[in-house]
């Protein structure tokens, strides 16, 4: 198993927001050009929201060797992820 520092330089933009809806992230440089993560925010019943995250990984050239970490690794980081982004959404701090 992998394990150790990883630092990368990555262009990452906003490519889409819209209010209590959706928000998206695009990379727009580095070795994960064109990944795309998108925050879902949908009514559920009652007063509840459902807060869903949906990632496109695309890895260019070697970095597609590697395809098997970056996944584990997306998904060992989702939860720490999807509740700080809950809690900013909560809290109104955009």
């Amino acid at each position: 198993m992998w394990s150790g520092a990883f630092i990368a330089t990555l262009g990452v933009v906003i490519a889409t927001f819209e209010p209590n809806r959706e928000l998206a992230f695009e990379f727009v440089s580095g070795f994960m050009k064109t990944t795309r993560t998108r925050y879902l925010v949908e009514p559920v019943q009652g007063d509840h929201t459902r807060l869903r995250r949906v990632v496109e990984l695309s890895l260019a050239g070697r970095w597609r060797l590697l395809w098997p970490l970056f996944a584990r690794s997306a998904r060992a980081g989702r939860d720490e992820e999807v509740t700080a982004v809950k809690r900013i959404l909560e809290e109104g701090d955009l």
